[in-house]
């Protein structure tokens, strides 16, 4: 799918990462070519969201730093694009995640 859209597109791509942008490993293997194809384009940037659910199933806890920390090593560049407060419960810690990525140097986006 990146081929095709490079065909008529020479930007920056974001891609948000799978599951809800919430599975980091994926993501980060698709970019090393871990299970087959590897994204060998370097103009890209991995996003991801981040809600009090944020869970990620390939690790089975709530979104963390370390999930954070794993995406980075991608060694692309990393966005917060989505992220909010809401009702829904959940153990993910919105703030502190946030923060840490603001830390990171990310581009944090809110979403409402």
């Amino acid at each position: 799918m990146i081929h095709y859209i490079k065909e008529v597109y020479s930007g920056r791509l974001i891609i948000d990462i799978p599951s809800w942008s919430q599975e980091t490993k994926i993501a980060v293997d698709a970019v090393k070519g871990i299970h087959g194809s590897k994204i060998n384009d370097t103009n890209i940037v991995l996003s991801t969201h981040i809600y009090p659910g944020a869970w990620n199933q390939g690790t089975n806890r709530w979104l963390s730093t370390a999930d954070l920390d794993e995406m980075a090593s991608a060694g692309l560049p990393c966005i917060v694009e989505e992220f909010g407060q809401d009702n829904s419960g959940g153990g993910a810690k919105v703030s502190a995640l946030v923060n840490y990525a603001s830390t990171k140097g990310w581009t944090v986006l809110a979403w409402a």
